[in-house]
C-alpha cells in the first residue's frame, strides 16, 4: 500500500510538520502532497528533512483551487482566512484575497528559491514524482 498524505500530512503549520516528518520520512510507502498548504515554513521543514522524491504538488482543487483566502498559522493552530470571516480593518489596501492555490504556489516558490531548486527539482515536484507514484502502483 502506498499512502498519499494530503496537505503535507495535514500539516498546515510548521510545528505539526516538525513533530511528524522524521517518523513519516522513514516509511517508504508514505508520500506527501502540498494541497492547500500556504505556509512556506511547512515546506521548509518538509523539503529539508523529508523525502523530496516522495513529495508531489497538489491543488485539492476544491476548495483550494476555487476559494479565495489563505490557510494561516496561529501559534499551534491554523485557520482558513477569507474575505468574509475576519474583522480586520483593511481599508488601507485592497482587501480581496487571491486564490488559496496561488498562496500555496507562493509558499512553494519561496521554498524553491531558498533551496536553489534546479529545473529538474521543479519538474519532479510538479510532475515527475507523481508520475513515478502512479507508475509504481500500476505495476
Amino acid at each position: 500500500v502506498k499512502w498519499q498524505l494530503a496537505h503535507c500530512a495535514r500539516c498546515f503549520i510548521p510545528s505539526f510538520m516538525e513533530a511528524a516528518i522524521d517518523k513519516l520520512a522513514e516509511l517508504e510507502n508514505i508520500w506527501f502532497d502540498t494541497s492547500a498548504v500556504c505556509e512556506s515554513d511547512v515546506f521548509d521543514v518538509l523539503f529539508s528533512r523529508g523525502p523530496r522524491e516522495r513529495i508531489t504538488f497538489g491543488t485539492d482543487n476544491l476548495p483550494a483551487g476555487v476559494d479565495r483566502g489563505k490557510y494561516i498559522a496561529f501559534g499551534y493552530a491554523w485557520a482558513v482566512l477569507t474575505e468574509t470571516n475576519h474583522n480586520f480593518n483593511l481599508s488601507h489596501c485592497n482587501p480581496n484575497p487571491t486564490w488559496v492555490v496561488y498562496e500555496e504556489l507562493r509558499g512553494l516558490r519561496r521554498m524553491a528559491e531558498r533551496f536553489n531548486f534546479s529545473q529538474g527539482d521543479i519538474d519532479a515536484l510538479f510532475y515527475g514524482n507523481a508520475r513515478r507514484l502512479l507508475e509504481s502502483v500500476g505495476k
